[in-house]
């Protein structure tokens, strides 16, 4: 049986898929995620095989009714093939293609990722029979569908359902009588108990697989509605709740970066659709830490600051901070000034629930 939990005829969602799995899963990749629009970039490429810059410009308008400028493209495109080493460029074309290493990352996140999914399937399968006293009425292949449609439902209720289709999300009462039909009272009550303790399970699992699917999945429905995150449809979205991960947090503590309007105007859209926002408290250490080792960041770059290209080295400098301290750093006499501000102000938007952690720094 096909353990893939998100099918798809659609070429670019099943790339939007394997781009969020490749670079949300893989450590390797983890370690220097690449923003929104480049995972976007790169999914189009996946779907649409080798394109240049002014490709891409022409598919986001076919594909997603958004106008993108070629400068941005090529930001990008130059990040995902220098820095991140994601994409190479064809010599005799001209044109972005996916590297074979990263290409192969990608197949093998992905084929592990439904080698874990049939895993877990059939050890509910396995654990029905253990429930039912040793004894399987129905066919396997039977009880594995079952199976797989119960987790498809839960992993977007993790997910949420940000295109708000009915039909995605069925009543729970339904859904169970759906599961429960052709099958033996007995097996069926022995089904419902293992899915609810394999669940229960996923729930309080951080690397559960189930979650893996939901972060995919929010971020296919995200990047069809909006691939540049600069006007989401709000009635999507209204009275959501929302995670904010690091890079977005981080992005919104300072002004004067790459990327911090686009992830400010992302939050202030959600609040305005009335969303609930939250920033757990795992985030905030990420975020302590990104503050800590800045100084460290800042003291490598130092001396490139007057004689590196800005663009080069503005791809290179992988600290929020630093990054914002170079773009706005006439405006203090040094780095330790710019940190002690920050610290100020950073005690002053976060409040005295951060204090303890700031402390840390």
């Amino acid at each position: 049986m096909n353990a893939d939990l998100f099918s798809s005829d659609n070429g670019l969602e099943t790339a939007l898929l394997r781009s969020s799995l490749a670079f949300g899963i893989n450590q390797e990749l983890q370690g220097s995620r690449s923003q929104f629009l480049s995972q976007i970039i790169s999914s189009l490429i996946m779907a649409e095989g080798p394109m240049s810059a002014d490709d891409i410009c022409r598919q986001f308008k076919i594909r997603f009714s958004k106008v993108i400028s070629k400068d941005t493209v090529n930001s990008h495109l130059d990040k995902l093939t220098n820095k991140k080493k994601f994409l190479k460029k064809n010599r005799d074309s001209g044109k972005f293609e996916i590297n074979s290493t990263a290409r192969i990352t990608i197949n093998t996140e992905y084929s592990d990722l439904l080698k874990q999914t049939s895993d877990l399937i059939n050890n509910v399968v396995e654990k029905t029979k253990l429930l039912n006293q040793g004894k399987l009425v129905s066919d396997k292949a039977k009880l594995k569908s079952k199976i797989k449609d119960a987790l498809i439902y839960f992993f977007r209720l993790f997910g949420l359902d940000i295109l708000g289709s009915d039909d995605n999300n069925p009543e729970k009462d339904s859904f169970i009588k759906k599961m429960r039909e052709d099958l033996d009272i007995n097996e069926a009550d022995a089904l419902i108990l293992a899915l609810s303790e394999t669940i229960d399970e996923q729930v309080h699992n951080k690397n559960g697989i189930l979650k893996k699917w939901a972060k995919a999945y929010v971020f296919t429905q995200i990047a069809q509605l909006d691939p540049t995150l600069n006007s989401f449809e709000l009635t999507q979205f209204k009275k959501k709740s929302f995670v904010l991960d690091t890079e977005v947090v981080l992005h919104c503590l300072v002004d004067n970066t790459k990327f911090c309007k686009e992830y400010k105007q992302l939050v202030e859209t959600l609040l305005k659709g009335q969303c609930s926002v939250y920033v757990p408290p795992v985030i905030l250490k990420e975020v302590v830490r990104h503050v800590k080792t800045s100084k460290n960041s800042y003291s490598y770059f130092k001396s490139s600051m007057d004689i590196v290209p800005e663009n080069i080295l503005l791809s290179t400098i992988a600290n929020v901070f630093v990054e914002d301290y170079y773009n706005s750093r006439k405006q203090y006499a040094s780095f330790e000034v710019y940190y002690d501000n920050f610290l100020s102000m950073l005690r002053r938007k976060l409040g005295t629930m951060c204090i303890m952690l700031l402390n840390l720094v």
